[in-house]
């Protein structure tokens, strides 16, 4: 049964990040979340209020979620999102980055700015799009073709590049670089499933994370590395 979620999970819901509130206190609408640790049996994330000792960060919608309930969060997958910054006047297409002890958005490098702040509702949102690796990465996406898996190692796949930044030349049509699934839920499948994932397409950005060394044949996770941001939809039957 557990199995058969998973593979549901991963099949239907690849736009939507899943996280429980671990902060012990409410979190306010468009509040800037902190992951602190990933529940692989709950497929979701326990999220704190950001106190600048991680990097993997994601945006509350609309609606404010109480001391251990659940909420879900749209990933970085190119699109602007709203969120609540700390002052007012920041400007447009200026960066911003998380506040520690705080739920919103300040002075930094990791998000920009792609819209004048809203007032309106005393909570300055603004949209943002993530920039990669903290605005010393590409800053881009990639479009990339899963060539090869190994089932022993379910978090990450190797790519062929389809598609790369513009005017960025560390990049090229033809590369292939490793893809690692950080959210845990694209490539959270059954073996067979999971096998049939060569030849899917999808895109990835590069994020800055905790480096992990490599173990049990699975390659090294490097501190600034591509993980997927989104993946087309494959024939799982």
């Amino acid at each position: 049964m557990t199995e058969q979620f998973q593979s549901s999970f991963a099949r239907n819901f690849r736009s939507i990040i899943r996280w429980r509130n671990a902060s012990g206190e409410t979190i306010p609408p468009y509040a800037v979340v902190q992951a602190d640790s990933y529940d692989a049996n709950g497929l979701f994330y326990d999220v704190v209020k950001p106190n600048d000792e991680g990097n993997l960060y994601f945006i509350n919608g609309d609606i404010a979620v109480p001391d251990g309930n659940h909420g879900t969060s749209l990933p970085w997958d190119g699109n602007a999102i709203p969120a609540q910054f700390e002052e007012s006047d920041h400007e447009f297409a200026t960066g911003a980055e998380p506040v520690p002890d705080q739920w919103t958005l300040g002075e930094g490098g990791m998000f920009t700015l792609v819209s004048d702040i809203d007032t309106s509702t005393g909570m300055n949102v603004g949209s943002i799009l993530f920039n990669a690796g903290r605005g010393g990465g590409s800053g881009a996406v990639i479009l990339f073709e899963i060539v090869y898996l190994d089932n022993a190692c379910k978090d990450y796949v190797q790519t062929e590049v389809l598609g790369a930044p513009c005017n960025d030349d560390s990049i090229k049509l033809g590369d292939e670089l490793d893809v690692f699934d950080e959210a845990g839920c694209f490539f959270n499948l059954p073996d067979e499933e999971f096998t049939n994932l060569v030849g899917v397409k999808g895109f990835a950005s590069k994020m800055l994370l905790l480096p992990e060394e490599a173990s049990g044949g699975c390659p090294e996770k490097p501190e600034c590395r591509w993980v997927i941001i989104q993946l087309c939809c494959p024939d799982l039957l």
